[in-house]
């Protein structure tokens, strides 16, 4: 899906079904399991798929820092989770955390569809250093087939 419909549409996408699968989780009982389980798929292709564009959006520099930081807050939240819908649940009523995942997945549509660009087929950006190790393969790989061609004028001349 990623791959055909882009990153950026693919999250709306899969955030505007999430929000249709905990809409009729709120209103319909027979079938809460397979909805739960849609929803937690849902949610974890979002999440991979934010991974991926977040790695192509960034540079060198920041790609490490941001995705490693990115990947913490997701895991905090997710120990978090459990304990928070609880609470909403004695807080409120049974069904209260579902209208908070109804929110968030309406935020995470509205952030998908006005992300800056696509990174489907773009080329990574590179930092200085990573520039110039290409620039100095690719000269050696220059001087290597010119001297293996040197080399082998002066095979055939002898």
């Amino acid at each position: 899906l990623a791959e055909r419909l882009g990153r950026k549409y693919s999250m709306f996408a899969l955030s505007i079904t999430a929000i249709i699968s905990s809409v009729l989780l709120l209103y319909t009982d027979w079938i809460s399991n397979i909805l739960l389980g849609t929803i937690k798929l849902l949610s974890g292709t979002i999440v991979a798929i934010i991974k991926v564009y977040s790695t192509e959006a960034f540079p060198t520099k920041l790609r490490g820092i941001g995705s490693s930081s990115g990947h913490a807050v997701g895991r905090f939240m997710t120990i978090l989770t459990p304990f928070i819908s609880d609470y909403f649940v004695e807080l409120f009523f049974l069904k209260s955390p579902f209208y908070v995942f109804l929110a968030f997945h309406g935020l995470g549509a509205i952030c998908a569809i006005t992300l800056p660009f696509e990174t489907r087929g773009r080329e990574l950006d590179k930092d200085e250093s990573e520039k110039q190790t290409i620039k100095d393969k690719e000269r050696n790989n220059q001087i290597n087939d010119i001297e293996d061609k040197s080399f082998q004028k002066e095979n055939l001349i002898s």
